[in-house]
């Protein structure tokens, strides 16, 4: 009986031991957690650039340290409650919300001052730490997001799987109570300006706006062709350094817009929406131009300074009776790697009259082309009968949709024009004036 009950006296015992053994360990891991030990597999990021006490907002959960410049005190440790409010015996109540460090620094100040009799405290903040914030707009996936304050706005919109497609990268939004940053994105990547990327400490929500229709292509001799939004103020020197730079073959000082060559765009307001503008090569070497389509000698021709398109077609022996002369069109090689062009290295200029030909200056490399007559206009999609068309100069899309008998139904319609020489689909509006060959598409929007 003796052996039986010291077994079993063992037995409770390890039992013991190993539930106090297992308590042991959860609760220091529980612990562990809670105040914030970093672990090996978790690194928290540093402030990359002294933080801007105006920006920064105080948040619930604050930590500040309160410095009493001038005396033997002991620093003030205060915790900001979930109300927004340091609660402490002999300050009282103090109501944080919505303020910066600056305005906090300022209202401690106001309490601390008489009470400790000192003229001057220093306010300061924790390491950085995570806090929510709510990403909307043109994002892959919008939705509520945790980041540390020391990161910044794009790395929560890459948290966020990135910007859609359309969505503006150089007016992105951050709020805050009562304020707002506007964020440019495009400023911080090529030019790393930390204040067009603000830390996180600075707001509560990020709304990513769709791209403004206020767009210029920088194409040609730059490092990274693409579409850039057109600001208020943006000049040639700034879009071509957003575009990467120019090149080392670029010639800076020929840079010029493909709809308006002859346009000054260094000029105050030369450059517009929609402009294309190309950085040329420096021309080296011999040079040459190339004229096809309907026209008597069509072929390769030595390219001279101060050529004009009504050169070429001179030398080339003139438009052929089958030739479309008011579709005469001229491309210029211009590298764009953006996705946004249909048509590859290539963009068209349309030369529409005889004084526009003898006013376009040719460059080397350039192309014109002479399409032959259709005389039709192709109509199709949601209208009542889709075909072909004749073409009558100066009509409408308004007067082919009649044609084709109209929509089939008076929803919000969208109108596709599609350029049969420079491959090129252009949203239409109604009045707009239709091309001999080109194509009307007439699609439905979706109503919410």
């Amino acid at each position: 009986m003796t052996l039986i009950r010291r077994r079993i006296g063992l037995s409770v015992l390890c039992g013991l031991f190993l539930i106090s053994f297992l308590y042991g360990v959860e609760s220091s891991s529980q612990t562990s957690h809670q105040i914030g030990v970093s672990s090996d597999d978790v690194v928290i990021p540093r402030f990359d650039s002294p933080i801007e006490p105006d920006m920064y907002l105080i948040r619930p959960g604050e930590n500040l340290t309160v410095v009493l410049i001038g005396t033997r005190l002991q620093p003030l440790r205060l915790v900001v409650d979930a109300e927004s409010r340091i609660v402490h015996q002999e300050l009282g109540v103090i109501d944080l919300a919505g303020r910066t460090l600056s305005e906090a620094r300022e209202v401690l100040f106001q309490s601390l001052g008489d009470l400790y009799n000192v003229e001057q405290i220093a306010v300061s903040v924790q390491s950085s730490y995570r806090v929510p914030i709510q990403v909307t707009g043109a994002v892959a996936k919008p939705g509520r997001y945790t980041g540390y304050t020391s990161q910044r706005v794009s790395d929560i919109i890459d948290s966020a799987g990135g910007l859609a497609e359309r969505a503006s990268s150089r007016q992105v939004l951050f709020f805050r109570e009562n304020h707002t940053l506007r964020v440019d994105l495009d400023r911080y990547n090529f030019f790393k300006d930390i204040n067009a990327n603000p830390c996180l400490y600075a707001g509560s929500s990020i709304h990513v706006p769709v791209r403004s229709d206020s767009v210029v292509r920088i194409l040609g001799e730059v490092n990274q062709p693409r579409m850039i939004e057109l600001l208020p103020g943006d000049d040639l020197d700034l879009l071509l350094a957003l575009a990467g730079g120019p090149t080392g073959h670029a010639d800076v000082s020929s840079c010029y817009a493909v709809n308006d060559s002859a346009r000054d765009l260094s000029q105050s307001g030369g450059i517009t929406p929609g402009d294309v503008i190309v950085v040329p090569s420096i021309v080296t070497g011999d040079a040459e131009v190339v004229i096809t389509g309907a026209i008597a000698r069509p072929g390769y021709y030595p390219y001279s300074d101060g050529m004009k398109v009504s050169d070429l077609l001179s030398v080339a022996g003139g438009t052929l009776e089958l030739g479309n002369s008011d579709r005469t069109t001229l491309f210029r090689r211009a590298e764009d790697h953006s996705g946004e062009i249909s048509v590859s290295g290539w963009y068209p200029m349309f030369i529409s009259d005889a004084q526009l030909a003898g006013q376009v200056s040719l460059r080397p490399d350039d192309s014109v082309v002479v399409p032959a007559e259709l005389g039709f206009v192709q109509v199709e999609g949601t209208v009542v009968r889709p075909g072909l068309y004749p073409y009558l100069r100066g009509k409408t899309i308004d007067y082919y949709i009649d044609l084709a008998g109209g929509v089939t139904d008076r929803q919000t319609a969208q109108m596709e024009l599609y350029d049969r020489i420079s491959g090129l689909s252009r949203t239409a509006s109604s009045g707009q004036i239709v091309s001999d060959g080109d194509r009307i598409t007439i699609r439905f929007e979706e109503q919410d």
